[in-house]
């Protein structure tokens, strides 16, 4: 499991003030970077950029058998992978991504995404999905939630001590 950094700041919140949904974490801690499984070049190197904007180390697969290589090999933060891909499916690298790491994260994104196919991405336990063309808004939001996520479920608990000191904190 990943630790945060002390002191603890706001996961939106940089040493300079600009928003960040990234983990927070100090310069010597390892942290595992993110996948993006993107075929589309140019795409994959503007959501690339978006996301090291935002704090994250990014690693990259441009097909679907690729990411599964790399899934299988090493642990990640997150995967971010379109649905149709060259030489499995989007579909296909969640399954695998849970089976690695049923904790994993994904978010899956497609130009060719329906209610069904969202519906059943998250039945098989998508953390989102995400429409294109992207919209860089929608998607720094879904980012922003991920890290909001990843704070809440890997913060100790607080103390007691806390808890007495702060009585808005047991909400």
């Amino acid at each position: 499991m990943l630790k945060l950094a002390t002191p603890f700041r706001s996961p939106h919140t940089s040493e300079r003030g600009a928003k960040s949904s990234a983990p927070i974490r100090d310069r010597s801690e390892r942290v595992e970077p993110l996948l993006l499984v993107e075929d589309k070049p140019e795409l994959r190197a503007m959501l690339r950029k978006a996301l090291e904007r935002a704090g994250y180390a990014v690693d990259e697969a441009a097909d679907g058998s690729a990411a599964v290589t790399k899934i299988r090999s090493r642990r990640y933060l997150l995967v971010l992978s379109d649905l149709k891909l060259p030489g499995c499916s989007g579909l296909e690298v969640l399954h695998q991504s849970k089976q690695a790491d049923p904790t994993i994260p994904v978010i899956l994104i497609t130009a060719y995404g329906s209610i069904e196919e969202a519906v059943a991405a998250m039945k098989d336990g998508a953390f989102d999905f995400i429409q294109k063309p992207v919209d860089l808004q929608e998607f720094q939001d879904t980012i922003r939630d991920f890290g909001t996520y990843w704070l809440r479920i890997n913060r100790p608990p607080p103390t007691a001590a806390f808890l007495e000191s702060d009585p808005g904190a047991r909400t």
